[in-house]
């Protein structure tokens, strides 16, 4: 628990067709990362719930009426393809952002 994922920088998700969901998901994870919070052995992505937030709408309209397993799958039937779970690099357990000293004795 604790190991950091992350998409590579140079992966370019605008030419590939994700589900509005599975797009958010992508940018975020290639972007902040993604932290592990348990090895239970089966993939879970957590969000804050839609009743939680002020965009609750916005919950709704990234579904689009369907469970959050299947947005990130995708819908062959609109062209599009699985949230790249492939594509995740697993940074080393000793990675962190730099901190000000660090930075200052370069």
């Amino acid at each position: 628990m604790g190991q950091i994922m992350r998409l590579p920088a140079d992966l370019d998700l605008d030419q590939m067709p994700l589900s509005p969901l599975a797009r958010l998901v992508a940018k975020a994870a290639q972007t902040y990362g993604i932290v592990v919070v348990d090895t239970s052995g089966a993939l879970s992505l957590y969000s804050q719930h839609e009743d939680s937030v002020p965009q609750a709408e916005l919950y709704r309209t990234l579904m689009r009426g369907r469970s959050a397993h299947n947005e990130m799958a995708g819908d062959p039937a609109r062209g599009e393809v699985a949230f790249p779970l492939g594509e995740l690099e697993v940074l080393p357990v000793s990675y962190h952002a730099p901190s000000d000293a660090t930075i200052g004795n370069r």
